[in-house]
């Protein structure tokens, strides 16, 4: 089978997959639909238990087991143990049930026995209060019938001495006065005495007659007391009769509540007794209900995380399409308005190979980093060593970003393909090397100061928000969103660095590039003197990659953060490991000087650039060379990936060359090609001198 047909068997068998997946989760998002339609229905045990419970659980749940075997497997689990468990305690029902129905009596017989009891206390009380009332009037009634006594006695014997005093007296005193009359006294005075005595008499007889009327008035008062006093006698046994009777009644209604209370008693003993064994029956079936709840909830749980995971990725999903596309659109080159200049600067050339893509004219920049790609497939490119441009292979649009007022030695493109910064070389007039541009808003958001002294800016990097610049002795690092640090020595507004690392080689530095996981940093001098610093910038490691002036690059390995790949224009391709220290792993001796270099993840393989115009692909570990490409007119100094990393871009001061997809290219060793390599080996010998002193 060929090449062509392997990759489209791939690419089938990708999109049956992709196919899949997109009706698995249709599937899924259809389900958890009908769970969220069902989520707030809870399964409640009340005396009986329902069997269209269990059995509609397991038909909701059954498609989600038959996505996520582990969960199914644990779902049947928990059904078979909640139909056992059901049926191993239906006495739990049958009591519950019971206690729930016997509740209610129990509770209204307790609150009529309370309410008889008090009834019978308050008539109780209310009685011994009139007890006690009858008892204080009986005292008084038999005082006041002693007292009527002895006043009655009193009365009778005083009546019955005046009677008798009165009635005597006078007939005393007429006898004594008769008696007492002289012998000599005459006749008229005996008269006189006698009428005077009758007169006397009857006037005593009419006063005893008075008394006697008063004697009788006073018997007949002493009979109606004493009819009043039998009569208050009577009333009184009637009150102690009645006394005697609620004494009785009193004496049988606690009696009554006795027995109530003892039968209370009785009753919350065995109420007691069958909560007891009821609250033991219910903790032991709220145990295992508890276990099945338990699985139930994480069922339940691990649902919602799915479908909050799947929700959460569909609205991140939109919104980051929505925010790409709004990013994507606003990155791109724009094309003039009348009123701008409307020069074109990058013309279609003609293709002379068959795997370019398209090739476009450029001029005047031999920088090796004067090029670069973003995430969004814009190409930031130097043309006249001053100017900065905006390209789009799609749209072939092109846009003059910025015009600088020194020689642009490098650019470089932030993780997101928004920012852009810009390096060169150091004018004493300025107050920065460094520019950062915000691109979508076509304005500089930063200025980064390097030193007072003359530096030039050769290489750059992004790390998160951190810029990190190699320079003539330095490395530097800033955080272009450091709000302390945004001015220098003379009060001029530019971002001073947050770090400065002095290189103890003392010559430029060539390449610095942080590794894929971001926790090493790799530098290179133009003399071959290759350091390895952490995250704080301290050094690591160090070694000797090549001696003399031979204008070495690196670049880290993108999927093996402990790879390393070097080369100079002395002709030797070598690959690194970093581990305790620095490690050659392999070389390759390289027909002529290499001026860049590219790791291609897509191909597990590297591509270099050398002065021989040509681009050679090299299989990795073994270096074997794989094709040569050809179509540059001058040596292609700068090389970048496209956003996918499928293809790269070169660059040469004359011309820059789109290429075809790698899994486009048919593999062809780079002998059957040496004629073509032999040809140019003179013209790429002379070159050398001039093409090292244009890089730097």
């Amino acid at each position: 089978m060929s090449g062509n047909e392997k990759i489209q068997a791939q690419k089938q068998m990708i999109e049956e997959l992709e196919t899949q997946a997109a009706i698995d989760l249709e599937n899924i998002k259809a389900c958890l639909e009908t769970l969220k339609l069902q989520q707030d229905v809870e399964i409640r045990i009340d005396g009986q238990w329902q069997e269209q419970e269990p059995q509609g659980l397991n038909v909701r749940y059954s498609y989600l087991y038959q996505q996520y075997g582990s969960l199914l497997q644990r779902l049947v689990f928990l059904l078979n143990s909640f139909g056992d468990v059901k049926r191993a305690i239906p006495y739990v029902n049958i009591s519950v049930e019971a206690n729930k129905i016997a509740q209610p009596q129990i509770k209204a017989f307790q609150e009529k026995i309370k309410t008889r009891i008090g009834a019978l206390e308050s008539e109780n009380k209310k009685l011994r209060e009139e007890n006690k009332i009858f008892k204080q009037n009986n005292a008084g009634l038999n005082k006041s019938i002693s007292n009527k006594h002895d006043q009655i006695k009193k009365l009778e014997a005083t009546l019955v001495r005046t009677q008798t005093t009165d009635i005597r007296k006078p007939s005393t005193k007429v006898a004594q006065r008769l008696l007492n009359t002289p012998k000599d006294a005459s006749n008229d005075e005996i008269k006189a005495i006698r009428e005077k005595a009758r007169t006397r008499i009857e006037a005593l007889k009419k006063e005893n007659k008075k008394l006697r009327a008063t004697s009788n008035s006073s018997k007949h008062h002493i009979k109606g007391l004493k009819k009043a006093l039998r009569k208050k006698k009577n009333e009184i046994k009637c009150l102690e009769n009645r006394v005697k009777n609620m004494t009785t009644k009193i004496k049988n209604l606690s009696s009554e509540i006795e027995n109530l209370k003892i039968a209370k008693d009785a009753s919350d003993k065995a109420w007691k007794e069958s909560r007891n064994v009821l609250q033991e029956m219910q903790v032991q079936h709220s145990t295992e209900d508890k276990w099945l709840e338990d699985d139930r909830n994480h069922l339940r749980e691990k649902i919602e995380m799915l479908k909050e995971k799947f929700r959460k990725e569909e609205g991140k999903t939109t919104k980051e399409e929505i925010d790409q596309v709004s990013e994507k659109k606003s990155v791109q080159p724009r094309i003039h308005t009348e009123e701008e200049d409307s020069f074109a600067v990058f013309i279609p050339l003609t293709i002379a190979e068959s795997n370019c893509k398209l090739m476009v004219k450029a001029e005047g920049c031999n920088y090796r980093y004067g090029l670069d790609i973003s995430n969004y497939d814009v190409v930031a490119v130097v043309n006249f060593e001053d100017s900065v441009y905006l390209y789009s292979e799609v749209s072939e649009v092109e846009e003059k970003l910025c015009t600088c007022q020194y020689k642009v030695y490098c650019l470089a493109w932030n993780q997101q393909g928004t920012l852009l910064a810009i390096g060169g070389s150091h004018e004493k007039s300025k107050n920065n090397t460094i520019q950062v541009w915000d691109i979508p808003a076509r304005n500089i958001t930063k200025s980064l100061k390097i030193r007072d002294t003359d530096e030039n800016c050769y290489c750059l990097d992004w790390k998160g928000d951190t810029v990190t610049a190699g320079t003539d002795n330095y490395i530097y690092q800033w955080n272009i969103n450091d709000l302390d640090n945004d001015q220098d020595i003379h009060g001029n507004e530019a971002l001073l660095p947050i770090n400065a690392v002095y290189v103890e080689f003392g010559n430029s530095i060539s390449t610095v590039q942080w590794s894929n996981c971001k926790s090493k940093l790799a530098a290179i001098t133009e003399h071959g003197n290759m350091c390895i610093y952490d995250e704080q910038l301290n050094l690591s490691h160090k070694t000797k990659a090549y001696d003399g002036k031979c204008y070495a690059l690196l670049q880290w390995c993108p999927w093996d953060n402990e790879v390393i790949a070097t080369c100079c224009t002395d002709v030797d391709l070598k690959v690194w490991r970093v581990q305790q220290g620095i490690t050659l792993i392999t070389e390759v001796r390289h027909e002529y000087g290499v001026y860049n270099i590219k790791w291609i993840p897509s191909e597990n393989a590297i591509i270099t650039a050398d002065n021989n115009q040509q681009l050679i692909l090299w299989e990795y570990p073994s270096l074997r060379a794989l094709r040569t490409l050809k179509g540059h007119t001058d040596i292609p100094c700068q090389l970048a990936l496209n956003a996918d990393k499928s293809a790269i871009i070169s660059r040469s001061s004359h011309e820059i060359i789109f290429w075809e997809p790698f899994d486009e290219f048919e593999i062809q060793s780079a002998s059957q090609e040496g004629t073509s390599t032999e040809e140019g080996e003179d013209n790429g010998s002379d070159d050398v001198d001039d093409v090292d002193s244009d890089l730097w």
